[in-house]
């Protein structure tokens, strides 16, 4: 990406993170948010930062499952995962990803082209399970999220494309026909290393995914996945009982569920500051919050897992160096 894009990214991230701290504080006012600050339940903030890390360690196990071959050590992917989290929540519109295979690279030793593969088929199956959490929720509380016009529509839309693509990933047809063919068309050099990269990531892909729908690694993934949103579902939750916001359960449920499905978008500002927010302002919006609890509590959140995450961040980078220093810089192959 040349310095000219770059600058235009990070303009663009800056102006989505200005425009949503500027709605959310037209929304609220500082005594507000100060008051809502000074009546946090400490003891909740403390079981949703445990529950965070759980999340974190679960993502890391995860992604160790997903390599489908030269399975790298889980507490390695483990440290490696919980760096690259902070990295989505800092760089703007999710550049954070590609962080993944580097640091896999310099730390572990893995390929990069597998590292990137075990990313995106992690990506997909959070897709799937925020999806089958926002619809489920869409349905039991569908009467009260009509009036702000989330309709089918979208929501159809999104499961079409992920069956879409990962259909085309397991099963050999036209996508894969088409790619292959690819592979001979003449084009320029450096057109030619750009499809080199994307037919072995393709391919890796598709061993991976293979490989993965074997007994027991697939009920892995699910049962992983599932612990991963079921976690961070809590986070939200126990956020929202440190506040002491007046809200059912029912109601935590429906704005976290939003506040997700936001950070699942591909666009957002400088530090993940735009996506999670908004998702959290709308949804707690939806069912009936004021106007200044939801602006107040959604920049509670947002300050506190960035806390947790930078916290881990932390943490895991400095083991992960002390480690690096100690074993020599080499391209491991790890048995499958």
């Amino acid at each position: 990406m040349s310095r000219t894009k770059s600058a235009q990214y990070l303009c663009v991230s800056l102006a989505i993170s200005a425009t949503i701290l500027y709605i959310l504080t037209r929304l609220t006012t500082w005594q507000d948010f100060s008051a809502l600050w000074h009546q946090l339940h400490w003891n909740w903030i403390a079981v949703s930062g445990l529950t965070y890390c759980a999340e974190i360690v679960l993502i890391g196990v995860r992604m160790s499952t997903l390599f489908a071959t030269d399975r790298p050590p889980s507490g390695l992917t483990i440290l490696v995962s919980n760096v690259h989290n902070f990295a989505n929540k800092v760089l703007p519109a999710r550049i954070g990803e590609l962080a993944f295979p580097l640091l896999m690279r310099r730390y572990v030793g893995s390929s990069g082209t597998r590292a990137f593969s075990a990313l995106i088929l992690a990506r997909l199956a959070d897709f799937y399970t925020v999806m089958i959490a926002f619809s489920t929720v869409y349905i039991l509380q569908r009467d009260t999220l009509s009036k702000w016009g989330l309709h089918w529509l979208p929501v159809a839309l999104m499961w079409l494309t992920l069956l879409l693509v990962s259909t085309s990933l397991l099963k050999d047809g036209f996508w894969t026909q088409w790619l292959n063919r690819l592979e001979y068309v003449p084009v320029p050099r450096w057109v030619d290393r750009m499809r080199k990269f994307f037919l072995s990531l393709w391919r890796d892909l598709r061993v991976a995914l293979r490989t993965g729908t074997r007994p027991g690694i697939l009920t892995r993934v699910v049962l992983y996945s599932l612990l991963i949103w079921s976690s961070l579902y809590f986070v939200f939750i126990a956020l929202g009982r440190a506040m002491r916001l007046n809200l059912t359960l029912e109601q935590c449920l429906i704005g976290a569920s939003v506040a997700i499905f936001g950070t699942m978008l591909p666009v957002g500002g400088v530090g993940h500051f735009g996506g999670l927010e908004a998702g959290w302002t709308l949804g707690l919006l939806a069912v009936g919050a004021s106007y200044s609890d939801a602006a107040s509590s959604a920049i509670i959140v947002s300050v506190m897992t960035s806390f947790f995450a930078l916290s881990i961040a932390i943490f895991s980078f400095v083991v992960l160096e002390l480690r690096s220093r100690q074993v020599p810089k080499r391209l491991i192959h790890y048995p499958k």
